[in-house]
Formats: structure tokens, sequence, C-alpha cells
């Protein structure tokens, strides 16, 4: 059978051209949807009591797939009472040193409407809106009261989709006291910077990790085209 299925030359060719085809972009955000779906499952399973937090909506596709996801979880548990918040300045990353400049991240390609993506997410959430807070600002003017502000007590879920150092960085010591054994962290573009550990969002994980010895992550897999989803494993 194998030596049949190795001469069908026609047939490789095509799979071949078709992932050639296929957007780098369409297969990293099925891989970033599915992670989400996981998320989901995982925390219902467990029954984890707390939020879910994305930095970096950009378009609000991840946010639209994390709303679907709550409501079909298919586990009775606290998705029903879970809050939705999500952070994005919506206009780029503003001025960055040049430590952490990038071919690709650039405000030219960030940068979204405000009101297209509320007008979005509304329609996704329905009856839900009222858990919903879409707050709009660089994360040195909207991260900097801490989560107690926004009367957040509880991550469950957090996806960090900002792709540079510095504001992974401010995202993750804003969710420093909400974290909980349990809690799902989704880095997305964690392979970024030419694979670098210091630059990124790897980079800001390491350094958050160094900053707070008492909070461990467990991998629990990669998924499109660089992200990488970790559990809270401990907090002693």
């Amino acid at each position: 059978m194998f030596q049949f299925l190795s001469r069908l030359y026609f047939l490789q060719n095509l799979l071949s051209l078709l992932v050639a085809l296929c957007s780098p972009v369409l297969m990293h955000n099925l891989g970033k949807y599915l992670a989400l779906k996981k998320a989901f499952y995982l925390t219902a399973l467990e029954d984890l009591q707390g939020d879910y937090l994305e930095f970096g909506v950009f378009t609000g596709s991840s946010f639209v797939c994390a709303l679907n996801c709550a409501k079909r979880s298919g586990i009775k548990n606290s998705h029903k009472q879970m809050r939705f918040f999500g952070f994005d300045s919506f206009e780029g990353f503003g001025d960055l040193p040049s430590c952490e400049h990038h071919p690709f991240y650039t405000d030219l390609n960030f940068k979204t409407d405000y009101t297209s993506v509320r007008r979005r997410l509304i329609k996704s959430a329905g009856q839900s809106w009222n858990r919903v807070l879409l707050t709009k600002g660089f994360f040195s003017e909207t991260l900097n009261t801490g989560p107690e502000s926004y009367e957040i007590e509880r991550a469950s879920i957090i996806l960090i989709d900002n792709d540079t150092y510095s504001a992974a960085l401010e995202c993750l010591r804003f969710c420093t006291s909400i974290v909980q054994e349990g809690s799902i962290l989704i880095a997305d573009d964690s392979f970024s910077y030419k694979g670098s550990t210091t630059k990124g969002v790897s980079g800001a994980i390491s350094t958050w990790l160094q900053e707070n010895p008492k909070i461990k992550l467990r991998k629990i897999s990669n998924y499109g085209m660089g992200g990488e989803m970790f559990i809270t494993s401990k907090i002693s």
C-alpha cells in the first residue's frame, strides 16, 4: 500500500498545490479558533470561574469566536456568567522603540475602525452584549489603573494578540493579580522576531515569569503559523 500511494505523484502534487494556495492568514486563524475552542472546553471542564480578556482585538474575528465558543462549549458551567473584555488602540502600534521595529507589525497593517468592530461584536454577542466591554486606547492609557478598575477579579482565558514585547508585557503585568490555577494563556505570533526569546510576545512572557516566579505555565500546544497555548499549572 505504501509503495502504491508513494507513486501517486499527481495526487501528491495536487495536495501540495492546495496547501500552497491556501492563505497563511486563514490557516493561522483556523488554528487560533481551534485553540480558543480548546481553551473554552478545558475551562468548562474544570468549571473555572473568571472572565475572558483579549489584548489586540484588531477586526474582532477572535473575539467573535470566543463569544461563540462560550455559548457552545457543550458543558453547563460558569461561561454563562463570563464577561468579555477587549482592549485595542485600533490605531496600530504607535511609537515603538527601534529594537521593536518589524517589517510586518506596522500601523498601516493593523489600523482598524473601532465603530465597525464594535458593531460586529454587538451583532455576534446578541443578548450577551451587557457582559462585553470593548475598550479603545493604547495600553499605556487603558491598563495603567489595573484590573480592579474594570472590576475584574479572576481571568479564565487570556489572549495576547498584540505582537510586540512592550505591549505584551503591559498586558501580562495587568493580568498578574487575576491569573489563577487553570487560567489559559494564548500567545499569538509567539515565534516572531526571527524566533527570538527576548523579543516579541515570547520575550514578554519570559520577563513576566521572571518577575513572578510563583506563576508556572505548562505548554498545551502550538497552533497556526506561530501561536502557543499555555495553562497556569501552579501559583504558589
